[in-house]
């Protein structure tokens, strides 16, 4: 399931390893990108600024993110359905690791943060909520990353999707591959591409830093990992 790469960041695959403790950051989240042509030149500026090492050092580059949850139809905060606060502490806690605000890494120049706007310019938390269980495969057995158990990846991204040229999709689900969000795969997320299935999956108890985690994925290191493969 691997998508041909854009030019983007090598110098990422690095923060793949990293294991810190909690940091937060509050982040102004403004950046929306128009278009493709804007989609590529924000591509070009990554590449300049880790790669090529030609791109102003205090630029900061700052990445609009949409979470979709799609729960099973619990009460926000319970269960599939996690918080806004989990979800809030899983963002703010990337970035600042991307920002080297911790001081054991480097600074990427990158900063991750919900979107304030939708695709039609109204406020927005940047948090979609979905009950997942109108399909009873997804209800049983969450999402397939192509191995054969779960709903379809393409079925559960059309229930909640922005543009993906304008902003960075990551899908908060029940379990993968019929796993009951426990031991398995954890999450998947594609290499840069335009392609409609962009975006990053996971389960919702390995977001964040706080609420409903296991004990061996309560430190968001799995969003962290996957963005790596992202950029």
């Amino acid at each position: 399931m691997t998508l041909k790469p854009l030019n983007k960041l090598n110098i990422l695959a690095a923060m793949m390893l990293l294991i810190t403790i909690p940091i937060f950051a509050q982040i102004d989240c403004v950046m929306k990108i128009a278009d493709e042509a804007e989609f590529r030149n924000i591509n070009k500026m990554l590449h300049r600024k880790t790669v090529e090492k030609d791109f102003p050092d205090d630029e900061v580059i700052k990445i609009p993110v949409v979470v979709h949850v799609i729960h099973k139809g619990e009460e926000v905060g319970t269960g599939t359905n996690i918080s806004d606060q989990q979800i809030i502490s899983g963002i703010e806690h990337m970035s600042s690791r991307y920002r080297n605000q911790h001081g054991l890494s480097v600074d990427t120049g990158i900063e991750f943060c919900l979107a304030q706007t939708d695709p039609e310019g109204n406020p927005t938390t940047g948090i979609n909520r979905f009950n997942g269980c109108i399909s009873s495969l997804y209800c049983s057995e969450g999402i397939t990353a192509g191995n054969g158990q779960g709903a379809s990846q393409n079925m559960v991204k059309n229930w909640s999707r922005w543009p993906n040229q304008q902003y960075y999709n990551i899908w908060v689900v029940s379990e993968i591959e019929n796993n009951n969000g426990g031991g398995g795969i954890q999450a998947y997320a594609y290499f840069p591409t335009t392609s409609y299935l962009d975006g990053t999956v996971l389960i919702y108890n390995t977001l964040g830093l706080e609420g409903n985690l296991k004990s061996y994925t309560d430190e968001n290191e799995t969003i962290i990992h996957e963005l790596a493969h992202a950029f």
